[in-house]
């Protein structure tokens, strides 16, 4: 069946333009409603069948409701000819003399930007829309730079980055951008893997992917407000699988593996998977100070691993909340932890009060 395309500004309408009757209790109107916009396609009768299949109509004086494939119902309007031309049509449902129209769209079909270069990727990252790739794109020494909203569908394939790059992804200084990534390798030999600085209300979801990086996989660095990153059924590894220095950040893991490994040739101190940072860290001297950062986040973890790896002296720990981190509020739902010392550290000067932690819906 061919894929509907769904639209923010989509309104399933009911217009009643007829309702006569075989009898004065004998009536037709729509009680579940397809989708309003589809994509223009060579559809078939059966597709167009399918389309259908869900939906269905209530009639007065009939116990149960009819679905639209059913043989006591006409329907026009709907078939493979109109599915085919972009415009805007109208489905008519009869029964007997009682008559039901309702209009809906068709849309031109988009074509994904194919890519297999490291320049046609950043050209096509850089008009939007969907982005589908073709090949790995190996060893890049720049990182890509995301400022539209894009769909990238990475069809298994590998991005790699050199450690000159220092990320594969960034995003910076945007707003109300909606960034979706499906079943793609993401390898980065620098600092991170994803990284968003100075962003509000941006959207990240990750499904069926992976993520490594040297320092930080996923990385909400400081200035980021109103973040929502979502991680679907995807592995995620670094010193810091998940590292965050956002305010109020939604974050949400589902069916996935985060690892944080700490290797003392690597990295020099104690750290760990999940990391809230406080603004009194300001490695970077860009001025930041305590209440800055890692201020009133909700991360959810759901049926997820979370491994900490310690291959040295230094301590990993699952979950390390490190500065004057407030307000945040944490769960972990059917989550299984893997560490060799500890799963939280939370020290008395680190505001542990106003932190909420849930394991299995029971407070701690």
């Amino acid at each position: 069946m061919k894929k509907i395309l769904l639209s923010l500004t989509m309104v399933l309408a009911i217009v009643a333009l007829a309702s006569c009757s075989l009898n004065s209790k004998t009536t037709i109107e729509f009680s579940k409603l397809p989708e309003t916009v589809y994509e223009a396609g060579d559809y078939s009768n059966e597709e167009v069948k399918a389309l259908l299949e869900n939906v269905s109509v209530k009639v007065s004086g009939v116990a149960n409701e009819i679905d639209l494939t059913n043989n006591l119902l006409t329907v026009s309007g709907f078939d493979a000819a109109t599915l085919k031309t972009p415009g805007t049509y109208n489905l008519v449902v009869i029964y007997g003399s009682a008559s039901v129209v309702f209009s809906y769209t068709v849309v031109a079909k988009v074509e994904p930007q194919k890519v297999s270069t490291a320049d046609q990727l950043q050209a096509a990252l850089d008009k939007g829309g969907i982005i589908e790739l073709q090949a790995d794109i190996l060893n890049v020494t720049k990182q890509f730079e995301i400022t539209e909203s894009v769909a990238i569908y990475g069809n298994g394939y590998t991005i790699s980055a050199t450690s000159g790059a220092t990320r594969v992804f960034n995003l910076s200084e945007v707003s109300n951008i909606h960034v979706q990534i499906y079943n793609l390798k993401m390898v980065s030999a620098g600092q991170r893997g994803i990284s968003l600085y100075l962003t509000t209300d941006v959207e990240l979801t990750l499904n069926d992917c992976q993520v490594s990086a040297a320092s930080y996989a996923v990385n909400l660095a400081s200035g980021n407000n109103g973040t929502v990153v979502t991680i679907n059924n995807t592995y995620v590894v670094a010193w810091a699988a998940l590292n965050i220095w956002a305010n109020t950040a939604t974050v949400n893991v589902n069916d996935s593996v985060l690892e944080g490994i700490n290797n003392y040739s690597s990295e020099s101190n104690n750290f760990g998977t999940i990391v809230l940072n406080g603004g009194h860290y300001d490695y970077e001297n860009i001025g930041l100070k305590a209440g800055d950062t890692g201020q009133d986040n909700v991360l959810n973890f759901k049926n997820s691993q979370i491994i900490a790896t310690q291959n040295g002296t230094n301590l990993q720990h699952a979950l390390l909340i490190q500065g004057a981190c407030v307000g945040n509020t944490i769960s972990f739902d059917n989550c299984e932890v893997v560490c060799e010392e500890g799963s939280l550290y939370l020290p008395d000067d680190f505001y542990p009060a106003s932190n909420v932690f849930t394991i299995d819906g029971v407070r701690k």
